[in-house]
């Protein structure tokens, strides 16, 4: 079995793959990010206006309680869905077609 030489532009993009990932290594390095997590935490005991959150409940989702209105794009297709109407799909009939059923 041969093995076809790889080609300039294939070996050139290779090293520079390499050398961007040697680059992310570097930024990313367990030593950067432990330094990070301490600044950060440098910074949170200097803020003088921070609340603990130790004491209240914070949730992430609250089941769509306060969601954003819905965009006219969106009104528009559920009224379309409603009403059955999606004239170049197949998936749902128009209210006047007579379905075939074979």
């Amino acid at each position: 079995m041969v093995v076809a030489k790889e080609s300039h532009d294939i070996s050139r993009l290779r090293n520079r793959l390499k050398k961007h990932l040697d680059a992310q290594d570097r930024i990313y390095s367990v030593a950067a990010l432990i330094r990070m997590s301490e600044l950060i935490k440098k910074h949170l005991i200097r803020d003088k206006k921070r609340q603990e959150l130790t004491d209240k409940q914070v949730t992430l989702f609250d089941h769509n309680r306060h969601s954003a209105p819905e965009e006219k794009g969106t009104l528009r297709i559920k009224k379309l869905v409603a009403e059955e109407y999606f004239p170049r799909t197949g998936f749902v009939h128009h209210k006047n077609e007579q379905k075939d059923q074979t």
